[in-house]
């Protein structure tokens, strides 16, 4: 997201004339790599802190927030994708509670993951639902993308396995977002078929059952 960002302020800085509606698009692409630089700066800290098995800190904060931010980043790479978005978001959505550095990097991987599924372009979309009867609020990320094999879907979460080319990645996005997710006290699944895309769910507390699970 930083690296696209910052191409687009510099394509946009060689045109000429310099139209006042681009400046203030502009300052906008570098709050956002102002603060995408430091969030990677924070993931590092993470990590580091991970290593030592420190707490991690936790406050309230909104998913839904954390989504349209994600497609704010990775919205010029899907437009160069050709792939289109479609965001069904409840509005009615308690806080949560966590690490939102954390969720934001979850989702981001899944959006990627999600659009090298389709090098073709298709459709991502993203829901969000308070599901009432359990108290759970649930996230969705699904494409139309090529799908994984039924007998590799036990495994996608696992640390190194990858259904990608060796050049493509090491296997590491997902494991990741598994071990965020389960260090939310959350749950994660995937339901898919090839040639017909992928549907990751996700399911977190709200803040009342989440510090009633400390």
């Amino acid at each position: 997201g930083i690296h696209a960002l910052a191409r687009l302020v510099h394509h946009g800085l060689e045109e000429e004339p310099l139209h006042p509606e681009n400046i203030e698009q502009y300052k906008d692409y570098l709050h956002l790599i102002d603060t995408e630089s430091a969030r990677c700066s924070n993931i590092v800290s993470n990590l580091l802190s991970f290593s030592r098995q420190q707490k991690m800190e936790r406050k309230p904060f909104q998913i839904n927030e954390i989504i349209q931010k994600v497609v704010s980043l990775c919205g010029h790479k899907m437009e160069l994708q050709h792939v289109h978005l479609d965001l069904e978001l409840d509005d009615d959505l308690p806080k949560m509670q966590g690490d939102p550095g954390q969720i934001q990097q979850c989702m981001v991987n899944l959006f990627f993951n999600a659009m090298e599924a389709m090098p073709e372009g298709g459709t991502i979309c993203v829901r969000t639902h308070w599901e009432d009867s359990k108290n759970l609020i649930r996230v969705e990320i699904e494409d139309t993308g090529v799908g994984i094999p039924k007998e590799m879907i036990s495994q996608v979460f696992e640390p190194f396995f990858s259904t990608k080319n060796q050049d493509k990645g090491v296997g590491l996005g997902l494991s990741v977002v598994y071990g965020i997710i389960k260090e939310h006290h959350g749950s994660i699944f995937v339901k898919s078929e090839v040639g017909k895309g992928s549907n990751f769910i996700i399911r977190f507390f709200p803040i009342q059952e989440e510090m009633n699970q400390e």
